[in-house]
């Protein structure tokens, strides 16, 4: 009968063990992609009786107009996969760098 009680305590045990070491691998395989990754965050919510913005809508509305024309012309036979790659990386490169902070945070600073 102890040999029963012990079997799952080992097999949860185990799967810890092996989800555990899945977020450490994934961190190691990540740490040199991380820095890479550009974002753009814009928040509209309704404060003081009116919406208020926060970040960049300009630019925000900037590079979903090109992404988005340029998928249409993508769709539509108009420039070549290669060309449309070439806007993503317009577009990316627009978009702010992120600098490491003390303490390891990642923070992303304006451009």
């Amino acid at each position: 009968m102890a040999v029963l009680a012990v079997s799952p305590v080992l097999g949860t045990v185990a799967a810890v063990v092996v989800y555990a070491a899945g977020f450490v691998l994934l961190g190691r395989a990540s740490r040199r992609l991380r820095p890479t990754v550009r974002s753009l965050t814009v928040t509209t919510f309704h404060g003081n009786g009116r919406p208020e913005v926060h970040g960049n809508v300009a630019r925000l509305r900037c590079a979903l107009e090109a992404l988005t024309v340029s998928e249409r012309v993508l769709r539509t036979g108009g420039i070549r996969p290669v060309d449309f790659e070439a806007v993503w990386a317009e577009v990316w490169e627009e978009l702010p760098e992120r600098r490491v902070r003390r303490g390891g945070t990642l923070r992303s600073h304006p451009r």
